[in-house]
């Protein structure tokens, strides 16, 4: 008995002493993440479809829920979501290169956008597409040091300090198995010669290089010089650190890997269409101020179509996009207007891109790529404003104003400047040279009340000394002459705009949304509502007017019979329609000047503009 006690002891601290190295085995087992997998062949229930050459065909699962993609000669991104080993995946913007005849793109990217399942069999990735409709097959790549494309995105821990790449596309370095490099640093490329031995060590020797002139904020010098002193490097999947002589890091990704543009950079920027790429055909959009769209942070969009506007919604995530186009008005454009394609095109959008030169490409269904860049930001005007002094940033000191609102000048078209300094005011006259920004400020007359103790009124008079202006970021910076610094001012808050108001102004009827359609006009200025003070109100419906009397509660609006004349209005005429929805108002608001009435039942909203 004690014997066998024993051997179950004995076999009881085996299994314990194995749980450790059986929990590690499985955990070492294949991840979704941190692994380039590359298409072998997808199994369906009618046929067996084979990739003509795996390496053409790669997918990256990103740990952050970005993917990066292969599609033979295109670079794409995406995203997906993972939850179990239900996966689903969503294809972002690509590059759009001409592939050749026998290109699979098409069939592997519309096979991951089906993904549903997916697990792994002897170190393969399997993906189920939904419905039963095939599966897919992936074998993974071990990392490779040669034939990769590696961008440079910044180094860490060097003795000169950390520096960021500001565009890691423009310095890159290829690896060739030949024992030769080659690399792009900004706008000069070359090559050398290196080795490698398989414990990680690295030398590098450059060889020729082009010589042109980079830009003063080019990192060029820097990416060469680190490189030049190369010690070892450590490889990952996509990712390659290269350790320097003095124990700094420089950090690589492999090329196509960067994520997907942040959808906050497409908001704010009034963006203009200057481009259509349709397959290998690239036709420019002229004028471009005649297209455009801004994305505001509310998930609308404002649209300008040539002589038509639209509104519409949008949604936008990790490189994919929808846009939904509204109402949009019903203007006679040109023959040659694009006011219907380009709205068209917006309502195909399924992804976007933001290139580094920071314009916008948006990819549609069909492929074609339309890219927009940032309209022109106007320069302030030095006339017309009044500049409130912020600053003095002179050679020994900077000279900060206590309250910029008793310290104003206004430049007028006509030559003369007036000016408030402190409690005192003033004018007199200036020049200015726009093409060469030079600036002389008068001498100047003022009244002589005595000022408060905190007075600053001495150190604003030193605008007199004027030399020469520029803008940045929307303030005026004055030069001062004599090394007197530079004086800073900046745009005087506008006065607040007054609310609208319901009474005493003539509404133009724009459009109503109904649940079902947009109803749009089709002449504003023919159809509109005057309410007055007294309670009644004046009403225009095409050939006919009238009006009648109305109540208002809060926002609550409610209109009496609508006493009209009876003319017959000419075919086509809206004023039926627009009379019946104009009866049935319940509800009256205001949205950036615009008067909005909802209609009663959720049946609809009309949209009013005042004449100008």
């Amino acid at each position: 008995m004690k014997t066998k006690l024993t051997v179950l002891f004995a076999c009881c601290l085996l299994l314990m002493l194995a749980l450790p190295a059986l929990a590690l085995a499985q955990d070492s087992g294949p991840s979704l993440t941190g692994t380039t997998w590359e298409w072998v062949q997808t199994v369906t229930p009618v046929e067996t479809i084979t990739a003509n050459d795996p390496s053409r065909y790669q997918v990256v699962f990103m740990e952050d829920g970005s993917l990066a993609l292969t599609l033979d000669c295109n670079r794409g991104f995406g995203s997906y979501t993972a939850d179990g080993q239900s996966i689903q995946i969503m294809l972002g913007g690509s590059t759009m290169a001409f592939c050749p005849e026998d290109s699979q793109a098409d069939i592997f990217g519309q096979q991951l956008s089906n993904a549903a399942v997916y697990f792994f069999q002897d170190g393969n990735l399997f993906i189920d597409q939904a419905m039963d409709s095939g599966t897919m097959q992936f074998r993974p790549i071990a990392p490779s040091l040669t034939d990769v494309t590696w961008e440079w995105t910044g180094t860490t821990g060097a003795a000169d300090g950390d520096v960021a790449a500001a565009d890691p596309t423009r310095y890159s370095v290829t690896f060739h198995d030949s024992g030769e490099f080659s690399f792009q640093a900004d706008c000069n490329v070359g090559n050398g010669t290196y080795t490698s031995s398989d414990d990680g060590s690295l030398t590098m020797a450059f060889g020729i290089s082009t010589m042109a002139m980079c830009p003063p904020e080019s990192q060029d010098a820097i990416f060469k010089a680190q490189l030049s002193t190369a010690a070892s490097y450590v490889l990952g999947d996509g990712v390659l650190d290269i350790t320097l002589a003095d124990g700094g890091v420089m950090h690589f990704r492999a090329a196509g890997t960067a994520p997907a543009p942040e959808a906050s950079l497409l908001i704010g920027t009034t963006w203009q269409w200057i481009d259509l790429q349709m397959a290998n055909v690239s036709e420019a959009v002229t004028p471009p101020e005649a297209y455009t769209i801004v994305f505001n942070a509310d998930n609308t969009v404002n649209i300008q179509a040539d002589c038509n506007t639209a509104f519409g919604t949008y949604t936008a995530a990790d490189g994919s996009a929808t846009i939904t186009v509204g109402g949009v008005t019903r203007a006679m454009c040109p023959p040659e207007s694009r006011s219907q394609q380009f709205l068209d095109l917006l309502g195909q959008v399924t992804t976007y891109n933001v290139t580094v030169e920071g314009w916008l490409e948006l990819f549609t269904v069909d492929g074609f790529r339309l890219t927009l860049q940032p309209a022109p930001v106007p320069q302030p005007a030095l006339t017309g404003v009044t500049w409130q002094w912020v600053q003095t940033v002179a050679p020994s000191e900077t000279i900060v104003a206590v309250d910029p609102a008793r310290y104003t000048i206004t430049f007028n078209d006509d030559g003369s400047f007036a000016w408030q300094v402190d409690c005192n005011t003033g004018g007199g006259g200036f020049t200015m040279d726009a093409a060469t920004n030079t600036l002389t400020i008068g001498p100047g007359m003022m009244t002589l009340m005595g000022c408060p103790e905190d007075t600053q009124d001495f150190q604003f008079q030193q605008i007199t000394n004027a030399t020469s202006y520029y803008f940045e970021g929307g303030d005026l910076f004055i030069v001062l002459g004599d090394e007197g610094g530079v004086m800073q001012l900046t745009a005087a808050p506008a006065a607040p705009a007054s609310e609208p108001v319901l009474t005493g102004t003539t509404w133009q009827w724009m459009q109503t949304v109904t649940p079902v359609e947009t109803i749009v006009s089709n002449d504003p200025a023919s159809y509109t509502v005057l309410f007055n003070d007294d309670g009644t109100f004046a009403v225009q419906a095409d050939c006919n007017s009238g009006g009648g009397t109305y109540t208002v509660d809060g926002q609550s609006i409610s209109l009496g019979p609508i006493a009209l004349t009876m003319m017959a209005c000419p075919e086509g005429s809206q004023d039926a329609i627009f009379l019946q929805q104009l009866s049935n108002i319940a509800i009256y608001f205001f949205l950036d000047g615009d008067l909005y009435f909802d209609q009663a039942m959720d049946s609809g909203t009309m949209q009013f503009t005042a004449a100008q």
